[in-house]
């Protein structure tokens, strides 16, 4: 950032989850648009003054109503205290009046008032779940009378969400639990639900599966680490690295059949690695792959949620392509139409015929 001499200042890089995309400064008060971002609370309102679009990808949103981001919130003030109450650096971001924010300090203050109901249960005879070995790899010893909690976490783990019956499901025992571990958005989900607030904790789903996907493709997709199984095998050697507790556990395909993909067109390669990244992920790039060649793949694979993409993109690839005029157009929806008829996409061929 240029200062005012002209000289080059060096500013603080803080966690790009902790920045507020708007303003690039460190978040106090995060909150979740209907966009699926989030943004501090004073700059998306004042660019909700001017303009009903999101800021991250443009397209308008559905609503202007903001969600508190409680667990982002905590963790910036953790970050905030861990680094001596305030980031350091030239600039004088919103985060760094935490320290002294009264509605922070009261939050703290609940969290300890937790943290001590907590560890009075914990020195109780009935409750057992606890780490051995301290240090070691992580060891719980669970008891009968607890295990229906540790069920609710270790389902938050694999799903990213939990849904409680009423206030009186353990919810402030799983709350408990979640502190224990370290999830915080569990611990949200949890608030919400005593809070009357349930209704937002899909939203939180939402975001730690399209976090924990981006994970899954940086370290796992298509990458040899830790794979046990080959998802496809192509022309001149090619063979696509796979793991099968994934791909087994959402691909229909390999559930049933088990053995890996037999590509034999080396221009199908890449509609195969878009399906395995939607395996892994819950996306794919249809757009860049082709909407067409993606929905075979899909078919092949029993990926119906998949085909359903694939039918919408490829309705708006024709509506796109024969905007202007339909006899000059290269695109041939009869080709499309066959393809929908052949992967029994029942959506794209009815919108072929009518079209046609």
């Amino acid at each position: 950032v240029a200062g005012r001499s002209g000289e080059m200042e060096e500013t603080e890089d803080h966690p790009d989850e902790f920045v507020d995309p708007i303003s690039l400064e460190l978040m106090a008060d995060p909150q979740i648009c209907a966009d699926g971002f989030t943004y501090e609370r004073r700059t998306i309102e004042k660019w909700f003054e001017k303009s009903n679009s999101s800021p991250m990808t443009g397209a308008p949103v559905a609503s202007q109503a903001l969600i508190p981001n409680r667990a982002l919130r905590t963790a910036i003030e953790r970050y905030v205290e861990e680094r001596g109450g305030a980031p350091a650096g030239p600039a004088s971001p919103p985060g760094a009046a935490l320290a002294e924010n009264p509605a922070a300090r009261a939050l703290r203050a609940r969290m300890r008032e937790q943290q001590a109901r907590q560890n009075e249960r914990r020195a109780a005879p009935t409750d057992s779940v606890k780490f051995v070995a301290p240090g070691a790899v992580a060891r719980l010893v669970v008891a009968a009378d607890v295990a229906a909690v540790f069920h609710r976490v270790l389902q938050f783990w694999y799903t990213g969400v939990y849904e409680f019956a009423d206030n009186h499901d353990l919810v402030d025992e799983t709350r408990a639990a979640a502190q224990r571990f370290g999830c915080d958005e569990l611990v949200t989900i949890c608030a919400n639900q005593l809070e009357g607030n349930a209704f937002l904790n899909p939203s939180i789903g939402t975001f730690l599966n399209d976090k924990n996907g981006e994970q899954m493709k940086e370290l796992f997709l298509g990458r040899p680490l830790l794979s046990d199984m080959v998802f496809a095998e192509g022309p001149d050697g090619l063979r696509i690295p796979a793991h099968a507790a994934v791909v087994r556990a959402r691909c229909p395909y390999f559930a049933k059949m088990g053995a890996c993909v037999r590509i034999k067109r080396r221009r199908d390669v890449p509609a195969y690695r878009a399906a395995l990244e939607y395996i892994y992920t819950g996306h794919a790039p249809i757009v860049e792959t082709g909407a067409l060649a993606v929905l075979r793949a899909a078919s092949k694979l029993g990926l119906s949620r998949l085909v359903t993409l694939c039918e919408l993109y490829a309705s708006k690839e024709i509506e796109t392509r024969t905007a202007d005029e339909i006899i000059k157009c290269d695109l041939s929806v009869v080709e499309f139409l066959n393809a929908a008829n052949k992967c029994r996409a029942k959506q794209l061929a009815a919108f072929c015929r009518h079209f046609l």
